[in-house]
């Protein structure tokens, strides 16, 4: 972290050091201690217009190749933003659904062809620091996961849009958005499991309820279907003064993270719908504490017990 003040901006209690990953001499010295690293530090989308690109290249691509070269297993957050390109986005204006894996594929096109790449200096960033991760397990072996974070913030302002926050957080959970809870959970598991990686990419995200690219059909028609399906979805949106998507313009790929490291996301579109189901039968108010059967065991770690209520799911773990 480059900000002289950086170290007020997180709790003491959890901060040895404050140092700026652009720094491979201080990055050295506070790494001797360590047998691994979660690599977050990054600028991104909210720096975009207070930062220079220089700096972005400076935090996300020197920092990231000065991590790699501490040689210790590391887990590298990346960001599903990369993936809307100019190209993407112009499918989703057309009233198309975007299903986006995180393959070759999502980048159709010449490398060079502006249309088919990141369309701001966060995402083109991020792409060359994953383009590094790929290069030191392939010339020097190095444990590395990359993890692609779907939407996690909690953003006050989406798009423009008319809807309540949760109610657009709700809505991301088909297949656009990760709990944080979740999120964290991946790390930890991604870690343990490093050596499984091998250089391939996956993406954090809720998984979409269906099977990989069903329905066919474009934006509106997929939303149509999802209505179908979970018919008492409306029912219980609308006791929360929330509308169901009328599109569903990006559907993103978890399956990877299940294959890699046997990730199981809990706070999903489903488990939600669950969650004010039971809170409808039990006619209790909206912020109860109840639990849900998750499936779990009891072979379970601390991430696990974080209860899927309604609070948890729309506000604690996001």
């Amino acid at each position: 972290d480059k900000n002289s003040n950086a170290k007020n901006n997180v709790s003491v209690c959890t901060v040895d050091h404050c140092v700026d990953v652009a720094d491979y001499k201080r990055l050295l010295d506070v790494a001797s201690s360590c047998s691994a690293v979660f690599h977050t530090a990054a600028l991104h989308a909210p720096y975009a217009s207070t930062h220079h690109v220089s700096e972005f290249y400076s935090t996300n691509v020197v920092g990231t190749d000065n991590i790699l070269q501490l040689g210790l297993p590391t887990v590298f957050t990346s960001t599903t933003s990369l993936t809307v390109t100019p190209g993407v986005k112009s499918r989703i204006a057309n009233g198309e659904i975007a299903w986006l894996d995180g393959s070759p594929s999502d980048f159709i096109g010449a490398p060079t062809d502006a249309v088919n790449l990141p369309r701001n200096k966060y995402g083109r960033t991020k792409l060359l620091a994953e383009k590094l991760c790929a290069r030191a397990f392939e010339e020097k072996g190095l444990d590395c996961a990359v993890l692609r974070a779907s939407r996690f913030f909690p953003e006050d302002i989406m798009d423009g849009s008319s809807l309540s926050v949760p109610n657009i957080k709700a809505n991301e959970l088909l297949g656009r958005r990760v709990s944080l809870v979740d999120l964290l959970d991946a790390h930890v598991h991604a870690l343990i499991n490093i050596k499984a990686f091998h250089g391939v990419i996956s993406t954090l995200v809720a998984p979409w309820p269906w099977s990989w690219r069903h329905p066919e059909g474009n934006a509106k028609a997929i939303a149509a279907f999802v209505a179908k399906e979970r018919s008492d979805a409306a029912v219980l949106y609308a006791k929360h003064g929330w509308k169901m998507p009328e599109m569903i313009s990006c559907v993103r790929d978890f399956r990877n993270a299940v294959e890699l490291f046997n990730w199981k996301p809990r706070f999903t579109w489903d488990s939600l719908l669950e969650v004010l189901r039971q809170e409808q039968s039990k006619n209790n108010p909206v912020n109860n504490e109840h639990d849900i059967n998750t499936g779990n065991d009891s072979n379970t770690n601390d991430l696990d017990k974080f209860p899927l209520t309604y609070k948890n799911i729309l506000e604690g773990a996001f």
